[in-house]
């Protein structure tokens, strides 16, 4: 008898003290497939370019495409591909939104087999292996740019991005790789 009437009790408190919560948007966040820029190292002088370009609405389902409500990044990683050689391997990332400039996210340096595991060595947790660059402070002010600009109008369109890495490598006739992937996670309302 005690349960019942607390729970009324509570119930009445839900109903007459103005929560809404029943009411509220249902935001779910969606983890958007990597931004990849792979490229192969070259045999001869160990030198290397990749440059993607993609449209970040591509990325969304397309059921929420017009409930979107936030942009973050939550991871950027740099991962060597096939047949690595020894040696070190080091380069830079940049990142471009629309026709904004480009912007220098990262740097990295290290030998090939650090930057052969699963998943590529992030830089959140590199062991100085990949390093925040001069543009950095710059590209996630951009992406809480857009971020505000959804959470106030959920039909801001999402710009494209074009992720380019270049560097170098140690010179020999093994076909390999380096990958940079950055990881977005987008905010939208599910109702």
């Amino acid at each position: 008898m005690k349960t019942k009437l607390a729970l009324a009790a509570c119930v009445v408190l839900l109903v007459t003290a103005g929560f809404d919560c029943i009411n509220s948007p249902l935001n779910v966040a969606l983890n958007l497939d990597p931004v990849a820029a792979c490229s192969t190292v070259s045999p001869g002088n160990g030198s290397f370019f990749g440059s993607t370009n993609v449209n970040l609405a591509t990325l969304i389902p397309s059921s929420f495409t017009n409930n979107l409500r936030g942009l973050r990044v939550y991871d950027i990683r740099v991962q060597a591909t096939g047949q690595y050689p020894n040696g070190v391997v080091s380069g830079q990332g940049f990142v471009r939104f629309g026709s904004d400039p480009e912007l220098q996210v990262l740097s990295f340096s290290g030998q090939y087999s650090a930057f052969g595991v699963e998943n590529g060595v992030s830089l959140l947790n590199s062991g100085g292996l990949v390093t925040a660059g001069p543009g950095f402070v710059a590209f996630m002010s951009r992406i809480a740019t857009i971020s505000a600009a959804l959470a106030s109008n959920s039909d801001t369109a999402l710009p494209s991005v074009t992720l380019r890495g270049t560097g170098s490598g140690p010179a020999n006739s093994q076909t390999f790789g380096v990958c940079i992937k950055i990881y977005f996670q987008a905010d939208a309302n599910a109702n």
